[in-house]
């Protein structure tokens, strides 16, 4: 997905556990490069491992997130802050915590 166009228009796209894999700006460009091969109104739901604002909890992610830290180059675990953060900066006019430390979901 980095390398390749998405094709498309896609009426919803779901990303599940890549966000923790890669750097910030990399799951910014990502995306934005699903903002563009969706359909008008299409959605982006992402499902990841996300911690709370003070990157404490949930008790499992942040575990993880140590993890994530020692086994790959640039990945980490996110808050869902930052991956709302992303969605509304690709453009998406609506953007929904589906759930506080796993699921949300943008639509274009």
């Amino acid at each position: 997905f980095h390398r390749d166009d998405l094709g498309g228009p896609y009426d919803a796209v779901l990303m599940s556990d890549i966000l923790h894999y890669q750097d910030p700006d990399a799951n910014a460009a990502l995306v934005r490069k699903v903002h563009r091969a969706l359909a008008p109104s299409g959605r982006l739901v992402i499902k990841d491992r996300f911690l709370d604002d003070g990157r404490t909890s949930p008790a499992w992610t942040a575990v993880f997130a140590v993890h994530i830290l020692v086994n790959t180059d640039k990945g980490r675990c996110y808050t869902m802050a930052e991956a709302v953060q992303w969605l509304k900066d690709a453009g998406f006019t609506s953007v929904d915590e589906l759930d506080r430390s796993t699921l949300v979901q943008g639509i274009k």
